[in-house]
């Protein structure tokens, strides 16, 4: 936490040297010592953007992407007591900001953070785009004073490193602010934004790089995704390291060569220190979750883990290897972007053939 305010002040005192308008507060000695400690906001702030922007583009010459929601709209609405954790540490809370997404040129996107409420924001904050996840790499970043209904910020989805492989993939855009009075974070709902297409055509090659999800890289386990026996191209590979990756958390208990241990065992093994909701609870699945299912009937814990990358009123979009299917039917088990169906007002996620969805795990909100 000391970092994190090193890093705000040095940023702070640059602004106090610029004569600036709009969304810029003004600097005292009492904003310097609200930002005396959270490192990972000081640094998002001090990044220079140029140097981002030098990092390599190489997919950017044929690489193109569609978002969700589209252009001039909103993302769905956090919800209040739905709070996520990043990194392991910092929490952030729902039930506050929206986004929409004004612009979506090439890869350059232009977002406008608002409260649900459209109501102004109380306090001095400072206004951040994740990629990848919450507190993962910095787009863009800026300060706002007290008194301001909105923050717009312009950046490139490329400028900060390669989140798709081979230009096929799926990352999430957050749009988040952090209160500089209460020290508090929230965070609005991801935008979605897939490659198009999301994922190379087959035949596959095993271990072949199907595209990354929020950077993390997916495989093929052969050239019809059926038959992944080695360790190293099952679905729980993938979660396993999916979760290592964006929480810096261990979901085997310490014992990475299990890789967790059989899929179907995952959402009643209390050793993986993750939070559990069960399909049709009161709990909404939320995107970078783990989605659980075991076989139908039941079959000595087998079963099948995916990461949950897209939640919509009707349905549910995971990412997923070693989805078990022949070439010519990607359905739901699609490597990205399979989709199942989801009744919002049940909270049901549709069991696809021969398996049961157990529910979802993420990390614990607190």
């Amino acid at each position: 936490m000391k970092k994190f305010k090193l890093f705000i002040v040095s940023v702070i005192a640059i602004v106090c040297l610029v004569v600036s308008g709009g969304v810029f507060t003004s600097c005292t000695n009492d904003d310097d010592q609200l930002l005396a400690g959270d490192s990972q906001i000081g640094q998002v702030l001090s990044l220079d953007q140029d140097s981002m922007k030098a990092v390599t583009r190489s997919i950017s010459t044929y690489n193109t992407y569609t978002s969700v929601p589209a252009v001039h709209n909103y993302v769905r609405n956090s919800e209040s007591g739905i709070n996520l954790k990043a990194n392991g540490t910092r929490v952030y809370y729902g039930g506050v900001l929206t986004a929409t997404l004004l612009k979506f040129n090439g890869s350059e996107m232009k977002v406008r953070i608002e409260k649900q409420d459209f109501s102004s924001f109380i306090h001095n904050g400072a206004a951040i785009i994740y990629a990848g996840g919450l507190s993962n790499v910095s787009l863009a970043s800026t300060t706002y004073s007290a008194g301001v209904d909105h923050i717009d910020l312009t950046f490139d989805i490329e400028s900060a490193g390669n989140f798709f492989s081979n230009g096929y993939g799926v990352l999430h855009i957050y749009p988040i602010t952090y209160d500089l009075v209460y020290h508090d974070a929230y965070y609005a709902e991801p935008i979605v934004v897939y490659t198009s297409p999301k994922y190379p055509s087959q035949p596959y090659t095993y271990n072949q790089s199907l595209g990354k999800v929020n950077g993390v890289n997916l495989k093929a386990s052969d050239y019809d995704l059926m038959e992944g026996y080695d360790l190293s191209v099952q679905c729980t590979e993938f979660c396993k390291r999916y979760y290592s990756t964006l929480n810096n958390h261990d979901v085997t208990n310490g014992n990475p060569s299990t890789n967790g241990g059989n899929a179907g065992g995952w959402f009643t093994d209390t050793t993986k220190n993750l939070e559990t909701y069960s399909n049709g609870g009161t709990v909404r699945p939320h995107e970078g979750d783990i989605l659980c299912m075991r076989k139908d009937p039941m079959d000595n814990d087998k079963g099948h883990v995916a990461i949950i990358v897209e939640v919509g009123s009707s349905y549910i979009r995971i990412a997923q290897q070693n989805g078990g299917i022949p070439a010519t039917t990607l359905g739901w088990n699609a490597p990205i972007g399979g989709t199942l169906n989801y009744n919002y007002s049940t909270n049901t996620v549709s069991s696809p053939t021969g398996f049961y969805v157990q529910g979802w795990m993420r990390m614990h909100p607190y």
